[in-house]
C-alpha cells in the first residue's frame, strides 16, 4: 500500500487520483500506524520550507517519518517541497528540515535569472535505477518538478 503523507500542504488528492488511475492503491493519511504499514511513502508538498517542518511537526509525524525512512528501510518519493524538506535545511527558512539528505535548500542564483524555474505541465518519466519504490508499477507519466528522494 502506497501512502501520500497528508500534513496540510498542496493537493494530495490530484496525486492520489493520478496513482488510482494507474491502479496504485494510494491512500491520503497522517495517522502513524497507515504510514509504519505503507510499502512506498510519497511526501508531497506546495509551500514554504518552514511551514512543511512546522506541519509536520504539529502532527506528530517527524518522527513517524524517521522510522518509516530511517529504520524500517520503506522507499519515500518527495515531490517539489517534499524533496526539500528531506534535507537539512533551507535559506529561504530557519527551520531545521528532516536532514534524511545532507544539504541545503538554495535558491537560483543570479546567473540563472533567465532560466524559468517552475514548469508546469506533464512529461515522461524515466526510471533509470531499480529503485524499490517503482517495483511492479506500470510506466506512466509525472509532473516534471518531480524531484526523485529515494531512501534504499
Amino acid at each position: 500500500m502506497m501512502i501520500i503523507i497528508d500534513y496540510g500542504i498542496g493537493n494530495p488528492g490530484s496525486l492520489q487520483n493520478m496513482l488510482n488511475r494507474i491502479g496504485e492503491n494510494a491512500i491520503i493519511s497522517s495517522d502513524r500506524k497507515e504510514i509504519l504499514a505503507a510499502t512506498r511513502i510519497v511526501l508531497p508538498g506546495v509551500g514554504t520550507f518552514d511551514t512543511g517542518i512546522k506541519n509536520l511537526k504539529s502532527l506528530g509525524l517527524i518522527e513517524t517519518l524517521n522510522e518509516a525512512a530511517l529504520v524500517r528501510k520503506i522507499p519515500v518519493l518527495g515531490i517539489c517541497l517534499g524533496a526539500q524538506l528531506m534535507l537539512n535545511e533551507s535559506e529561504e527558512g530557519n527551520e531545521k528540515g528532516l536532514c534524511w539528505v545532507n544539504g541545503k535548500v538554495v535558491k537560483f542564483s543570479e546567473k540563472y535569472s533567465h532560466v524559468r524555474d517552475l514548469h508546469m505541465g506533464w512529461n515522461n518519466l524515466i526510471n533509470v535505477d531499480s529503485a524499490a519504490l517503482f517495483n511492479d508499477m506500470p510506466d506512466f507519466i509525472l509532473h516534471t518538478n518531480i524531484i526523485l528522494a529515494l531512501m534504499k
